[in-house]
């Protein structure tokens, strides 16, 4: 473990004390054995922007039109066999 000049532990340093034990703790629970575990401290993915024509469109706060969803059947495939 890293030390100052003094010989004291160097605070916020990544090889403190309170890392090793929360590296520790993640250990221990071996999240990566569980195959109910698909994501951990994630958020929603989702699209980060909109567009509409003008801005009174932008106002009303509905989707715009331009907006196509990609749920469903696709009639062609997606790539080559």
């Amino acid at each position: 473990m890293p030390s100052t000049s003094r010989g004291g532990p160097v605070p916020n340093s990544p090889y403190s004390e309170s890392y090793y034990n929360s590296l520790a703790v993640v250990l221990q629970r071996r999240d990566w054995e569980n195959p109910g575990v698909t994501q951990l401290n994630r958020l929603a993915a989702h699209p980060p922007f909109a567009s509409w024509r003008n801005s009174e469109e932008a106002r009303t706060d509905r989707p715009s039109q331009q907006l196509r969803s990609l749920n469903g059947e696709w009639t062609r495939p997606v790539a080559a066999h």
